[in-house]
């Protein structure tokens, strides 16, 4: 009887661990973000005082080799002049917007296949790899860094679409015209992102070329994001294909 009832005691002990090992990883994974962020403040600080441009801001994209300062583009003869290594605004934005756009280039990776990953990869190149489903899955946060804060956005459009991108002039828009391009945007988008976005949002768009539907036709691909709002958590959220994504899937397949 001794021994029934010692090996129950030790039964529900351990019972009684497993349940608060349990309980214990699922608080840590609720409470532990998804993405944490890696400050560039002080990287802008010290390139800024190395470099002739001056660097208005940092970019860092999860799960790519994007992490590269910001300057500021005044005209065509000073993109031609960029580092591939930069991004560049066509604002010389240097405090948070609820419009932010920047562009950068995009040389080796444009074709209906993009690849993934490349050690060579400079500029945008890797932005096509979020055309593949899994990888935008697993992928879903931009850092920005500006005016001495770093702040984290959160992915809701992926898309291509036919634009110039010296288009992008605005660094704000007017809640009327965020509410609309958020609309078109997700719209165009490849997935369906469940996240909330709204004109009340602050909104970062990186753009590149891409050569997806061949050399001849001009395309860009745009990834359009959200700040996070104050208390998010910084964890994914669930992403469904489009109807559209089939066009593209196979061309990725072929």
């Amino acid at each position: 009887m001794k021994n029934k009832k010692k090996i129950k005691q030790i039964f529900l002990s351990l019972l009684f661990l497993s349940i608060l090992l349990l309980a214990s990883l699922l608080l840590i994974s609720y409470f532990y973000p998804a993405y944490k962020i890696d400050s560039r403040v002080e990287k802008i600080e010290k390139l800024d005082q190395e470099k002739e441009e001056e660097i208005i801001g940092w970019l860092k994209v999860e799960g790519t080799t994007i992490d590269v300062p910001i300057v500021y583009a005044k005209d065509d003869s000073s993109i031609a002049n960029i580092d591939y290594d930069y991004a560049w605004s066509i604002n010389n934005t240097k405090t948070l917007s609820n419009r932010a756009i920047f562009l950068s280039h995009n040389i080796l990776n444009v074709s209906h296949k993009p690849l993934i990953y490349n050690q060579e990869f400079t500029g945008f190149e890797p932005l096509p790899a979020f055309l593949y489903y899994d990888f935008a899955k697993e992928n879903q946060f931009i850092q920005y860094t500006v005016n001495g804060k770093d702040y984290i956005y959160r992915i809701f459009s992926v898309s291509i679409i036919k634009e110039v991108p010296t288009s992008y002039k605005d660094d704000s828009y007017t809640q009327k015209d965020l509410k609309k391009y958020i609309s078109a945007s997700q719209e165009n988008s490849y997935y369906s992102y469940d996240v909330d976005v709204n004109e009340d949002d602050a909104i970062l768009s990186l753009v590149t070329c891409t050569r997806f539907y061949g050399p001849t036709i001009e395309y860009i691909i745009r990834i359009d994001a959200r700040k996070l709002r104050n208390l998010e958590r910084v964890k994914p959220v669930k992403i469904k294909k489009k109807k559209s994504y089939t066009k593209i899937k196979n061309l990725l397949e072929e």
